[in-house]
């Protein structure tokens, strides 16, 4: 029961720090601006939420490719739909949450490509084989 107690003080508590730090910020800046604040904060968390959830797969499909960690792929990818759902929350404490776990590394890293020569080689053969039935459409000096 005691271990209960941060946790529900955690949950009920930052509401409400986070309903007085806007009232605050509202009468102290004004209630235009506030709610231009919020109104952004969400457009950029719905943005952030749209694009991750274009971009988990092709991510995924990457590190794969490259031979990563397929699960530092999907951390990623649940770092940054949380930090869109937090944005989407309005609060400035939520906001600054959002804004850590964007900044946490490995978030914004790009899988690792595989190294060595044999990655961009291409070894094959060719022989033109010429049509009888088709025109000669080679140019004159290629004769």
């Amino acid at each position: 029961m005691r271990i209960l107690w941060p946790f529900l003080l955690l949950v009920l508590g930052l509401p409400v720090l986070e309903a007085g730090l806007l009232i605050w910020l509202g009468a102290h800046y004004g209630w235009g601006w506030l709610f231009l604040y919020l109104a952004l904060s969400a457009l950029l968390g719905a943005a952030l939420l749209r694009l991750e959830r274009k971009l988990w797969g092709i991510r995924l499909l990457a590190t794969l490719q490259s031979g990563g960690n397929p699960l530092a792929a999907l951390f990623a990818s649940g770092r940054m739909m949380l930090a869109g759902l937090l944005f989407i929350l309005p609060g400035v404490i939520s906001d600054l949450a959002a804004i850590l776990l964007l900044l946490l590394p490995g978030t914004w890293r790009r899988p690792p490509r595989p190294s060595g020569p044999e990655v961009n080689v291409i070894d094959a053969e060719f022989r033109r084989l010429e049509d009888p039935r088709l025109p000669d459409r080679r140019p004159p000096w290629d004769s």
